[in-house]
């Protein structure tokens, strides 16, 4: 099994910071990137009539996963998840067994208090798994060093 790091993407600022972290990151390690888009079409899903949320046609999240792959500079497996995202998330990692996932967040003064209630938090629950939260803005220009290191 290929050394891969999941990158989920809703394509919005917060994912993309994170995917081109992860880009620099995996560079770096000699990892694959597992770009994962989950399209949210669960019945379930307590923010489908909310509105706050777009189902969006197979075609256009194709589309947009080619487009988003042809930017890294390492190799990439994109892949479509249904339904809840904690859910489809917690079936990639077991399917492709990431050594990291990184996930995108827009920064806010509550962060702490929003992570509570967000996806990072469900995936903690339902499937420990080393994770890594890159706030919007975060630039990955190198890769990070443990403190000593040189």
């Amino acid at each position: 099994m290929t050394f891969s790091l999941l990158v989920p993407t809703d394509f919005y600022q917060p994912a993309d910071c994170a995917l081109a972290y992860a880009d620099t990151l995996a560079g770096a390690i000699g990892a694959q990137l597992v770009l994962l888009h989950v399209n949210r079409d669960s019945l379930l899903d307590p923010e489908l009539l909310t509105g706050r949320i777009n189902v969006q046609r197979p075609e256009t999240i194709d589309l947009a996963l080619a487009s988003l792959a042809r930017t890294l500079s390492v190799p990439v497996v994109a892949e479509t998840g249904h339904g809840r995202v904690a859910a489809a998330v917690v079936e990639a990692l077991a399917r492709h067994q990431p050594a990291l996932a990184v996930l995108g967040h827009r920064n806010t003064d509550a962060m702490a208090d929003e992570l509570v209630s967000t996806v990072p938090l469900d995936l903690l629950r339902t499937a420990p798994q080393p994770m890594l939260v890159v706030p919007v803005g975060t630039t990955a220009a190198r890769v990070p060093r443990a403190a000593g290191h040189r």
